[in-house]
């Protein structure tokens, strides 16, 4: 790092640096405050510059940056940001779509090179993106990111990345990429429940249940607002008559007010099922359940029954029941309880 005095010093000498030492100044500056030797070596040329890194080590010599063992960095936010200044807007967009153009193909099987690629996407804008298949390509690569991010439990990481993709959908979109407006849309509303934005999940609720093509579409939609139903102390009401809403479209009915006989006949016959040598070896042997109406069901059933524990506890035995007898005749989901 260097004192205020010298960056302010360094960024009025920037402007009269050589074309390509300028343009590495700038292209560095596109990645942020440093990028990685592994990154600038997937860049074979850029900008009519076929070596990058001569560039920079050039402007490395004149301290407007420092070489480590691993990157190159800027010394000074000061000089950062007149780098990032030293080009016009139209220029900066180009660069940073050369860039892309670059490293997407590296994105597929390097997250690293994906969430600098996403990140890029981000800056660049979509009012910037004129072509129908780069925008559903940059939409695709953020839904990527976004699920990546998820599957890490960085929500804020993963709720950037899917509004950035959503925003790069075009008119219409519902119809003319519909699975990817579809798959957008849901992972949107698991990650602003996940991080608390009730209302923006819940404007993405609607928007998926205005738009779906069926029920089956929905469901995914569905789970996560029963799951926040449930999670609102003062709406299991309204989460019991949703999941059962739900359960009914799946072929999964329950009385609305058991009788204690319905119950009590329920429990003997499941218990029934599990009970005996030739049972118990059926147990044994289940496989992995594979109809996804019956995995879907099982995993409402899973909702309700945690329901039932705080509330119409009238319930629990029936569910808990039905989830055995699915179980038995279906296989095993990740909620069975046997």
């Amino acid at each position: 790092t260097i004192s205020d005095g010298v960056a302010e010093i360094l960024t009025r000498k920037l402007s009269r640096l050589p074309k390509d030492q300028l343009l590495g100044l700038v292209m560095l500056s596109c990645f942020g405050s440093d990028v990685s030797f592994e990154v600038l070596t997937l860049i074979k040329s850029f900008h009519g510059n076929s070596d990058i890194m001569n560039s920079l080590d050039c402007v490395a010599q004149a301290r407007f940056v420092e070489r480590t063992d691993e990157k190159y960095r800027f010394v000074h936010d000061m000089i950062l940001h007149a780098a990032q200044q030293a080009v016009d807007e139209e220029e900066r967009t180009a660069i940073m779509k050369e860039l892309m153009q670059a490293l997407v193909p590296h994105g597929y099987s390097d997250d690293t090179i994906l969430f600098i690629v996403v990140n890029l996407i981000s800056r660049v804008d979509a009012n910037n993106v004129h072509d129908s298949e780069t925008r559903l390509l940059y939409a695709q690569l953020n839904l990527t990111a976004a699920k990546k991010a998820t599957a890490t439990t960085d929500f804020a990481s993963a709720s950037s990345c899917v509004n950035c993709g959503i925003s790069f959908l075009s008119a219409g979109h519902w119809k003319n990429s519909y699975r990817l407006s579809l798959e957008l849309f849901s992972q949107s509303i698991l990650v602003e429940w996940a991080l608390g934005n009730i209302e923006q999940m819940m404007t993405r609720l609607d928007d998926v249940f205005n738009n779906a093509n069926g029920f089956q579409d929905t469901l995914r939609a569905a789970r996560i607002k029963l799951t926040h139903l449930r999670m609102t102390g003062n709406c299991l009401n309204e989460a019991f008559a949703y999941g059962f809403q739900i359960l009914e479209h799946l072929g999964e009915t329950f009385p609305a007010t058991p009788a204690n006989e319905t119950i009590v006949q329920e429990v003997l016959a499941t218990k029934q099922l599990v009970t005996g040598s030739l049972n118990e070896s059926k147990l044994k042997s289940l496989s992995e359940i594979t109809d996804s109406t019956k995995k879907e069901a099982m995993a409402i059933l899973e909702e309700l029954l945690i329901c039932s524990y705080q509330s119409h506890s009238i319930f629990f035995p029936l569910i808990a029941c039905r989830m055995v007898r699915i179980t038995l005749q279906h296989g095993l989901a990740k909620s069975s309880c046997i």
